[in-house]
């Protein structure tokens, strides 16, 4: 799935999902791609609870439906990934903000990288996500 505008882009694709019938079942890897204010960055083992992946398709309906609040996403790893579909405004205008990043490990400690995104989105998009990302 790409979500993008004319500043900053975001890439979502599944790697794998965890079949039933193993623990995690449901769990799934994403390769995220984030492309902000000229930079980018890329995470390609970015894995996502089957739990949170349904509670997103849940909040992404409701918000579809009811043109308030908002549907968060973010990696079983602290600080690696989180989307959030949101609206804005009293227009109901829609928006995805979030990042991607990593730490690693320097001469004098730990460092990390973040790239964070807004897009504005076409409120169409709220259901494609859904349908491409999620497994209900």
């Amino acid at each position: 799935m790409r979500l993008e505008d004319s500043d900053s882009s975001l890439i979502l694709e599944v790697c794998e999902r965890l079949p039933v019938g193993v623990q995690g079942a449901g769990d799934t890897r994403f390769s995220v791609t984030v492309r902000a204010g000229g930079f980018e960055g890329r995470c390609e083992d970015v894995w996502i609870g089957a739990g949170e992946l349904h509670q997103f398709a849940v909040d992404l309906e409701r918000l579809h439906r009811e043109r308030t609040g908002s549907a968060e996403l973010a990696s079983m790893s602290p600080e690696e990934f989180r989307l959030a579909i949101l609206v804005v405004g009293n227009a109901g205008r829609i928006a995805a903000e979030g990042y991607v990043g990593s730490k690693h490990l320097g001469i004098r400690g730990w460092y990390r990288n973040r790239i964070e995104l807004s897009i504005d989105l076409d409120p169409t998009t709220v259901l494609l996500l859904r349908e491409q990302l999620v497994v209900s």
